[in-house]
């Protein structure tokens, strides 16, 4: 497992991979954590923006391993080095797998999204510094 900022080469190696073909914000994050298997990228998570949004993608044939878990808790663990007060992820509720990863990673469901009927995200928070909180 590899922590690399945003990079023209890590951005192609990501394309080439086919892992950002269902998930292209991970090639605008600014860092990414990558688990590769025979020198190809078959998990990769990244972390961006202003409201530190985490996002996730493992390939179709490497799901069900622990790779997920793996990666999140990498970006957690390089976020709190980063000096960050929290992290977001935007997770469709139909996706129990996530749900419940993030879930028992500490993330806490705050808000939820309808852009269209068949597009539905809930926003979850991991807090990782007490100068915030989740309002309730």
């Amino acid at each position: 497992m590899r922590v690399l900022n945003h990079h023209k080469d890590i951005v192609e190696k990501l394309k080439k991979s086919g892992i950002t073909q269902d998930m292209r914000s991970l090639e605008f994050c600014d860092w990414i954590v990558i688990e590769e298997y025979n020198e190809n990228i078959v998990g990769a998570a990244g972390m961006g923006g202003f409201f530190h949004v985490s996002s996730i993608q493992i390939d179709k044939n490497h799901r069900g391993r622990g790779i997920g878990k793996k990666l999140q808790l990498e970006i957690i663990n390089e976020s709190r080095k980063r000096n960050y007060s929290f992290v977001c992820v935007f997770v469709d509720p139909r996706n129990i797998t996530s749900i419940n990863l993030h879930s028992s990673l500490g993330y806490k469901r705050i808000f939820r999204i309808h852009y269209s009927s068949e597009i539905i995200q809930d926003v979850m928070i991991l807090v990782l510094k007490k100068r915030g909180y989740v309002l309730e």
